[in-house]
């Protein structure tokens, strides 16, 4: 097969835990938890940042929807939440 690159895996991946109110990475390899993730309301307003080998706490923003974002490798990654 030609014109298709080999895709890896990624070794890590977003949750958010409704209950204990916080965003976080899990990963198997923690060294690859080195990049920032920012956090966006539904206005595109960054509402916070974190460290991806780090929580945060998401109880003191209001209900809506929110946007995570992140670049690994060069490649910026998105995900969406509601709260």
């Amino acid at each position: 097969m030609t014109g298709i690159g080999a895709v890896e895996p990624d070794e890590y991946a977003l949750a958010y835990n409704r209950d204990m109110g916080y965003l976080h990475f899990g990963s198997e390899t923690p060294d690859a938890l080195r990049f920032t993730v920012n956090v966006y309301d539904a206005a595109g307003h960054k509402v916070g940042s974190f460290m991806a080998s780090e929580k945060m706490a998401v109880t003191s923003l209001p209900s809506g929807v929110y946007v995570v974002s992140w670049t690994v490798g060069g490649h910026r990654r998105s995900a969406k939440f509601s709260k």
